[in-house]
């Protein structure tokens, strides 16, 4: 029996975390007009694959996450455990970082790349000292910026590091996507924001948003590490995009655009199938159910979506109860 409710408590996790791991793959945001453009896209590089967003500023002030760090050790113990961090680097996420960018590209002719921009406000200072001090911090000058690379503390390898792209915004990445957000922030490059695919993406959701995303979806699906029914394989899904708030209750949408009618039928047959099993487990997984029942599956010729809204008390209560059962959801 425990094993049967393992396997449907990863039904729910399956229908969210598939539509995620093919928004942290290939496709890219330009804005809806009437929406805030985060200044972050502009030194996003055109080719990249795929652009997420997160508003940390709303979520780390919205009362539901207040709540939740009150209510849940595991959500406060974050905080604590960067109290070491903001003391050295004069960083503290929840205070000084308003938005994180996260962008990426990957395919048979390049290696996989990812960008994150952080924005808000750094001591540029404090944080640049801190960097110089640690054992191992390589330092080069680029395109009138300084470019921090730091060892990996596993293999004391040089793989990634950090620039200023200006004062109020920190890049992250291997060297060639620092170098690459740091020409396309001279103008040597053309933003994201160029792409049509990505603009056509992003005018579809509201960048206002507290979290979204938008992505080539065939790219994702090719570099995804999951094991994904044939419904949802590289060749019928083109792209895929949404958004999720985080209030009093959660609520988001997701769409995805297949190469016909019928692609987009069989991939709302499998969604649709999940939600199905997972129904299966009531008497065992009551709270279970109650959640699968929070998620719609629509078609629209090529055009699937998933539209979910799960009261904050859900939340809470599966909160306190896999807090009390690990494992068992």
């Amino acid at each position: 029996m425990k094993r049967r409710r393992l396997a449907v408590g990863s039904i729910f996790m399956m229908t969210v975390i598939s539509a995620a791991v093919l928004s942290l793959s290939p496709g890219l945001p330009a804005r809806a007009a009437a929406a805030n453009i985060p200044d972050a896209l502009q030194h996003i590089p055109a080719d990249y694959q795929f652009v997420s967003g997160l508003d940390v500023r709303r979520l780390t002030t919205s009362p539901f996450y207040l709540k939740l760090r009150q209510e849940q050790p595991q959500v406060a113990r974050i905080g604590n455990e960067l109290s070491e961090f903001t003391a050295q680097t004069g960083i503290d996420p929840a205070r000084d970082i308003s938005y994180l960018v996260m962008a990426g590209r990957s395919g048979a002719s390049v290696k996989p790349e990812g960008l994150v921009i952080l924005s808000g406000d750094f001591d540029k200072n404090r944080i640049v000292s801190f960097l110089r001090s640690q054992s191992g911090v390589i330092a080069m000058e680029y395109g009138g910026a300084s470019v921090m690379m730091i060892p990996d503390k596993k293999d004391n390898s040089v793989k990634n590091g950090m620039v200023f792209l200006g004062e109020n915004e920190i890049a992250m990445g291997n060297l060639v996507s620092l170098k690459a957000a740091l020409d396309t922030k001279a103008g040597g490059k053309s933003s994201i924001l160029s792409n049509a695919v990505v603009s056509s993406l992003l005018s579809s959701i509201n960048l206002d948003g507290m979290f979204w995303f938008a992505g080539d979806a065939a790219g994702a699906m090719r570099q995804s590490p999951l094991l994904l029914p044939p419904a949802l394989n590289a060749s019928s899904i083109q792209s895929i995009a949404g958004v999720f708030d985080l209030g009093d209750d959660f609520v988001g949408k997701i769409m995805a655009t297949t190469v016909d009618s019928n692609s987009a039928a069989k991939l709302a047959d499998v969604f649709r199938g999940f939600l199905a099993l997972g129904q299966l487990s009531g008497e065992q997984n009551p709270e279970l159910q109650l959640l699968l029942s929070t998620v719609t599956v629509t078609q629209n010729s090529a055009q699937l979506s998933l539209s979910i809204h799960i009261p904050g008390d859900l939340i809470k209560k599966l909160g306190r109860i896999k807090s009390m059962q690990p494992g068992t959801i």
